[in-house]
């Protein structure tokens, strides 16, 4: 089965320092997923050519930016008051508590219904817009779960549940869980426990679940 939920445990968001302005954690050799809209703020209809983030290539970066999707095949219209969105994904390579991320470059112009956007007069007239990526924290999660079920459920049949601990740290983790029922499913297993993770090891906490309601459902 693949994860269903893939949950790296940053410090840094359970206990906040109070009073400071923390930036935003990321995991550490982990995917994070950055999302970049683009609002059209003036009066006047608007194209966009092109939301990217450009890096030299001959320069070692202390974490990997890729778009998650496909580039934009033709210009998008923007009306006033309208926000084009597009995904990206993150991976710190270095552990710092400040990290450069690069600059997101925009190239737009206003929407003419006058001009042939097929003319060279037209294709030299994008504006080139850069805003700089805020910096973020990179932390290795001392705890990364993983919980792994099946994408569907057949009624009366029972089925695995299963939760994956892994322990990234070079010290033994002592780790305290509460599951919760579920209104569409019957549970056996431990709901309140203590277990003892190695360093550099997984341990696995597995359920078996018999769904009693159809439609959609929360799991436990």
């Amino acid at each position: 089965m693949l994860p269903f939920r893939h949950d790296p445990l940053l410090l840094s968001r359970i206990k906040p320092v109070p009073g400071s302005d923390q930036l935003a954690s990321l995991p550490l050799n982990e995917t994070s997923i950055l999302v970049i809209s683009a609002k059209n703020c003036s009066e006047e209809p608007l194209l966009l050519q092109s939301k990217s983030i450009e890096v030299d290539d001959g320069v070692e970066r202390p974490c990997t930016l890729e778009h998650g999707g496909m580039d934009i095949l033709h210009p998008a219209h923007l009306v006033p008051g309208e926000e084009f969105k597009k995904v990206f994904t993150v991976i710190p390579k270095v552990e710092s508590s400040c990290l450069h991320l690069e600059s997101v470059s925009l190239r737009w112009r206003r929407n003419s219904e006058m001009e042939d956007l097929s003319t060279s007069a037209a294709t030299q007239e994008w504006v080139l817009t850069k805003h700089q990526l805020p910096d973020v924290k990179a932390e290795l999660p001392p705890l990364v779960l993983n919980l792994e079920f099946p994408p569907y459920a057949v009624l009366g049949d029972p089925l695995m549940y299963s939760v994956k601990i892994r322990n990234q740290t070079r010290l033994l983790q002592e780790v305290k869980f509460s599951l919760g029922d579920a209104q569409g499913f019957v549970l056996s297993g431990s709901h309140r426990d203590t277990v003892f993770v190695l360093p550099k090891s997984e341990h696995e906490l597995s359920y078996k679940l018999v769904p009693f309601a159809s439609g959609p459902h929360q799991l436990p």
